[in-house]
């Protein structure tokens, strides 16, 4: 059981954020994407999201309990306008804070 100073460490306190909203937003489980490398993350343009395209987040993730065969799934995850509900915003937080 975690301790109250445990759970006062900033970088706790984002790892935990950027966790929810990554499950949040994917709808993937913990250990889909607690396997994901920062080295299998990248941005890229689509032009089918919204009226004049976008940049999304992706990442490549070949983990999880419903992925039986290993194959290659790629995850998207858009900004959102509110910086709390974010999760490129909390994963840059705590990239910024390490």
């Amino acid at each position: 059981m975690p301790t109250g100073t445990e759970l006062a460490n900033p970088l706790n306190q984002l790892n935990v954020l950027v966790e929810l909203r990554d499950t949040h937003q994917t709808m993937d489980r913990h250990d889909g994407v607690s396997k994901e490398v920062s080295a299998q993350c990248f941005t890229r343009f689509r032009e089918d999201v919204g009226p004049h395209g976008a940049h999304v987040y992706s990442c490549v993730s070949d983990g999880g309990k419903t992925n039986k065969n290993g194959n290659s799934v790629y995850n998207a995850r858009l900004p959102h306008q509110n910086p709390l509900l974010c999760e490129i915003f909390a994963r840059g937080g705590q990239h910024l804070w390490r």
